[in-house]
């Protein structure tokens, strides 16, 4: 028994000079009239929805005090007597009524009354008032986020128009009719799951919500909600049933409900009616699927209404009837070709060498200082935490000339038949590395290949076609970049995150040691200025700073630019208003990890004004740290940067325009705009407390999808997959 408990037990024992419970000074008759008067006891109902066996009692208030409530009946829908009883020992060794205690005592206590309502300490209550769920039963408030009585009386008028307490008659003849609580509860579904979940007595919500989240039920067929606690540890490790959290949060944060719903590439197609940090998938159930929106890149909505004419006329969304009827049916989710394309290769599906482990080669530039080799080593962390055999082969020729890591030990378990080739598209195509003898030895013949790159606009080169084609997969580490390769490509497209994560502050260096002012409020922005200053665009950061503060108001800008060339237009405004200004400091040098992570730990505020990303490696690392982070909504980003965990800029979209190579000028990325930026960093700087609030959530939700654990699972889930020669 919890501490909490035993001092429930000890309130609810405490005991009058006589030595009885305060329930006992009352009498019999007295205790049923006050159940009578208490709004929570239905005599009618009582009496109609339990069977008797003969003649039913003369008083329906007198045999619920001193039999029905032991016995677990119900007094009305929404006090379950058998949940009471058996979660508070003290409860029932003190042989009182569950009712009566908690009208006298367990509700201004906070106790809970059943599996769909539970209150804070209720002070009217204390005062011997009216307890707030006969209020809830008069309001008609939402007592549950899985209930939502206005959708419910909007969706059965029937009810609305007899005046009845919503959940009353959900829980007394609604489920039992086939209505639903919530648009993401599906009683029906939950029942073919779990058949006996009626068999004592209540409803498939109360059961989901006592039992069978935690058994893995899910609650509707578009909410997997065990795959959820899988793929989002944070969640499953503070014990949180998952759809509650999802529509708490979860939803806005960008995480899947399901592997076929995907939030944020379905918000990307811009469906009407879905409001900024909207829910996808009720807009989805509620609009989208009528309109035609497809719910995830991997199911093709049109295509599979006509080709399955039986599913347009179900009266659901086409891949709720996909999950529910159509792949039991054998129904195809995409078309055909596109299927038999994926993962296509000479002589038939890839079949592993027999009586060999799952084992991948990592080839990359795992030892570069820079953020491609942030992300190879990262995914190196993932496939060790998954368990499977790993040989690394460190790419560094015909490369990059940023700086290395000195004195790093990698695995080198032997060739492996899968490999994972960590390297953009433009470095393949251009320097044809897929022609080298190196890479060649590594692509041989009968190796099952996977191609990791980046890429940071929406649209891809033409000539990059042959390159995709000579790889079986394509891994993406942000849903942004999983988009821009489904448009393009039949291969099959996946989506696994890299492992990042961020050490704690070492203690070694302070502010002094980076040539930063103390005590000032301290903005920063960490790019790398090789990887084209027009798509990093730290320019709009340092003028959006200059022009919202003064030098006498106790902020800071930094700038920390690594591998920045001798003359740049950007960079060298830049250089000018930092030897304007004291308070603008540009840092134009390298850093090592550990003075990197450091660095993180010294900020107040991280700005990332950029026109796209493929990931958006600054802004995750900044989040680990549990920095504020104010961050154009567009690229790679969109999957952790949202109104719960950071300060949104708005953009427009604009054409690259000359001097962006690799990017073509005609393409298009975002701007943020200026106005907006300003105000965010003003905001950041009054408002510490709401910004501080979004950094907490920004960084569990990073931790979450950035860990060596969860990257392991999601590498050793799709390696399983491969090895078994499943089709993605």
């Amino acid at each position: 028994m919890s501490a909490s408990e035993k001092q429930d037990q000890g309130a609810a024992a405490r005991q009058s000079p006589a030595g009885r419970s305060p329930a006992a000074w009352l009498t019999p008759d007295a205790q049923a009239a006050r159940l009578e008067a208490s709004g929570l006891f239905d005599a009618d109902w009582y009496l109609a929805r339990h069977a008797w066996g003969g003649a039913p009692p003369a008083s329906a208030a007198l045999h619920y005090l001193t039999e029905g409530g032991f016995r677990g009946l119900r007094p009305n829908p929404l006090f379950d007597s058998a949940l009471y009883l058996s979660t508070y020992a003290d409860v029932r060794d003190s042989g009182m009524n569950p009712l009566l205690h908690y009208l006298m005592s367990g509700a201004a206590e906070g106790r809970r009354a059943s599996a769909l309502f539970t209150a804070p300490r209720d002070p009217q209550a204390a005062a011997g008032g009216e307890t707030a769920l006969a209020r809830y039963l008069r309001e008609v408030r939402g007592p549950h986020p899985l209930f939502d009585p206005r959708w419910y009386l909007e969706r059965h008028p029937t009810v609305a128009r007899r005046g009845a307490n919503p959940l009353w008659h959900y829980l007394s003849e609604g489920e039992r009719e086939g209505l639903r609580p919530h648009p993401l509860f599906d009683p029906a579904w939950y029942l073919r799951q779990r058949p006996d979940a009626l068999a004592a007595g209540g409803t498939a919500l109360e059961h989901y919500l006592l039992v069978g989240w935690r058994e893995g039920c899910s609650p509707h067929p578009l909410f997997d909600g065990a795959w959820y606690l899988a793929l989002y540890a944070d969640v499953a490790a503070a014990g949180l049933e998952p759809l509650e959290h999802f529509l708490a949060g979860g939803a806005a944060d960008g995480r899947q409900p399901h592997p076929l719903f995907d939030g944020i590439w379905y918000a990307a197609q811009r469906p009407a009616g879905l409001a900024p940090g909207g829910n996808p998938l009720l807009h989805y159930l509620a609009r989208g699927a009528a309109a035609g929106v497809r719910p995830g890149p991997e199911f093709d909505s049109d295509w599979y209404l006509g080709s399955y004419p039986e599913a347009a006329q179900a009266g659901i969304s086409p891949l709720e009837h996909y999950v529910t009827l159509g792949k039991d049916k054998g129904h195809l989710r995409l078309p055909p070709s596109r299927r038999a394309a994926t993962g296509a290769r000479a002589g038939g599906p890839w079949r592993p060498p027999e009586d060999q482990a799952p084992g991948v080669n990592l080839i990359g530039p795992v030892t570069s200082v820079n953020g491609l080799g942030t992300s190879a080593r990262g995914y190196l962390a993932g496939l060790q935490a998954s368990g499977c055999r790993v040989n690394v082969v460190p790419w560094e020729r015909d490369f990059d000339g940023s700086a290395k890591l000195p004195g790093l030990d990698f695995p080198g378990d032997g060739p492996q038949p899968v490999n994972l080739v960590h390297l953009n598209l433009d470095l393949l195509t251009q320097s044809r590395l897929l022609q080298t003898p190196a890479l060649r030895a590594q692509l041989r013949p009968g190796s099952y290949n996977i191609l990791v790159p980046y890429w940071e606009l929406a649209a891809l080169a033409p000539e990059w076609a042959a390159t995709i084609a000579a790889f079986d997969e394509i891994w993406c580490a942000s849903s942004f970049m999983a988009r821009a390769f489904h448009a393009v490509t039949p291969r099959p497209v996946r989506v696994v995150r890299p492992a990042i994560g961020l050490p704690g502050p070492s203690g070694e260096r302070t502010r002094a040691s980076f040539g930063l002012p103390p005590g000032r409020f301290l903005f920063a922005y960490l790019a790398d200025a090789s990887s084209v200053l027009g798509r990093k665009n730290p320019l709009a950061f340092a003028r959006a700073y200059v022009e919202s503060f003064a030098v006498e108001e106790g902020a800071a800008c930094l700038l920390k630019l690594g591998y920045a060339p001798a003359s740049h237009p950007d960079l060298d405004a830049i250089r000018a208003l930092a030897a304007e200004r004291p308070d603008v400091i540009l840092l134009e040098r390298t850093l090592a990890p550990a003075e990197l992570a450091d660095l993180y730990h010294l900020i107040d505020c991280y700005v990332s004004p950029h026109r796209s990303e493929g990931l958006g490696l600054t802004v995750i690392e900044a989040m680990a740290a549990g920095r504020p982070v104010i961050a154009t909504g567009y690229g790679g980003v969109e999957d952790f940067v949202t109104p719960r965990t950071s300060l949104v800029l708005p953009h427009r979209l604009v054409e690259v325009g000359p001097g962006n190579a690799p990017y073509r000028p005609r393409c298009v990325w975002a701007d943020p705009l200026p106005a907006d930026l300003r105000a965010a960093l003003r905001q950041a700087f009054a408002e510490p407390d709401l910004v501080a609030a979004r950094a907490a959530r920004g960084q569990a939700l990073v931790e979450s999808l950035f860990s060596p654990r969860q990257t392991g699972a999601v590498l050793a889930q799709e390696l399983e997959r491969i090895w078994a020669g499943r089709p993605a």
